[in-house]
């Protein structure tokens, strides 16, 4: 018996999966190629009633969003339990979904004022370099310009004559 076929039989591989072209007798297992995925993404929880030097898990939740989003990164998960949050915090985070716990309801909310008092003017700013992201079954008040801002550089020219700056004297 050669070395493949002791290998596929070793293996358990079935007839279907072994190559249908023959080789002086002997079958020869193929194998696939698996796509990328990411296994590890976790899960982190906020609630009111959570502490920020607890560990994030849903029997110990954090207090704060940005608590959570300091504890994230690609990929993972930020789960709100009911509950009012202090928004004004920037995503900086790829594929980051943020969301209510199933069932029950989350505002994220920043008041209504200008920065000059020294809060944001938006609830939820995404950085200009992140790669995807979700924000599901959230109630999302306030914010003097935005409630969510997508931050980009689509013109960062702050010349004369430039979209930022007006006509060019």
């Amino acid at each position: 018996m050669l070395l493949a076929t002791k290998l596929t039989d070793w293996l358990g591989l079935s007839a279907s999966v072994r190559s249908p072209r023959q080789t002086r007798g002997t079958r020869i297992a193929r194998s696939e190629t698996l796509e990328d995925r990411r296994l590890l993404s976790a899960e982190y929880f906020v609630a009111n009633s959570g502490d920020d030097w607890g560990t994030g898990a849903v029997g110990d939740p954090f207090k704060t969003v940005r608590r959570a989003l300091d504890a994230a990164e690609a990929g993972d998960t930020i789960t709100l339990r009911n509950g009012v949050y202090e928004g004004g915090f920037q995503i900086d985070i790829d594929n980051l979904t943020m969301r209510s716990m199933p069932g029950e309801w989350a505002v994220i909310e920043s008041p209504l004022t200008q920065f000059t008092d020294g809060r944001q003017n938006s609830v939820i700013r995404y950085s200009f370099d992140v790669e995807g992201g979700r924000l599901e079954n959230l109630e999302i008040t306030g914010g003097y310009y935005y409630g969510v801002m997508f931050w980009d550089w689509w013109d960062s020219n702050f010349d004369a004559g430039s979209t930022h700056m007006g006509p060019a004297a």
